[in-house]
């Protein structure tokens, strides 16, 4: 069970893969929605006060096409033989344990909590700190963590599989594509979202 959970790249079919991420990249799209949750890089999840209904889609499609496009073309130049199916699959994958973060925001509540803890320190007046809203950030920032670390595992094992990568270079490579993609879905999303 653990092995399908951080590569089921080696287990399930290119085609299945591909049906299982999109229905997830859909789920993902409307769970954003009903969570007010922007998926607004590679490796991000922003929750803010209000989103469009399409906002999270085109995160998604946004962070998803500039991810597979890096990881393809590194991918290329590892292994003549990748394929795009292979490393798009990865980059759908790698994005499911984002998709459950959502839920953490119900009602806005990870939204506020932070903005009146932001408030608080702009304005100087947390004399002491307010455990009772710091305590759901904390277990929220863990749980995130543990969720970006799947993520990467999942990205990393599906280019892996997809390339037949080996060795520290192609690992060192891939995390470097995988900030590029980072920074250039960040700033595609913020140019989409100033128009």
């Amino acid at each position: 069970m653990k092995k399908i959970i951080i590569n089921p790249f080696e287990k399930y079919a290119a085609t299945t893969l591909l049906a299982v991420g999109l229905a997830a990249m859909l789920l993902g799209w409307a769970a954003g929605f009903y969570f007010n949750a922007r998926f607004d890089g590679a490796i991000d999840l922003h929750f803010v006060e209000a989103v469009g209904v399409y906002d999270p889609l085109v995160d998604l499609v946004i962070s998803i096409g500039i991810t597979t496009l890096m990881l393809f073309g590194l991918g290329k130049y590892i292994n003549r033989k990748t394929r795009l199916i292979d490393v798009l699959n990865a980059s759908l994958m790698a994005k499911i344990p984002f998709y459950f973060l959502t839920v953490f925001n119900y009602n806005g509540h990870i939204f506020k909590t932070t903005e009146k803890l932001m408030t608080g320190v702009q304005e100087n007046v947390l004399n002491a700190p307010d455990f009772s809203a710091l305590l759901p950030i904390l277990v929220f920032s863990l749980i995130a963590l543990a969720a970006l670390v799947l993520a990467i595992v999942l990205w990393y094992n599906g280019f892996r599989v997809a390339t037949n990568a080996k060795g520290n270079k192609s690992v060192f490579l891939f995390v470097a594509a995988l900030l590029v993609a980072e920074i250039l879905s960040k700033v595609f999303i913020s140019f989409i979202v100033s128009i």
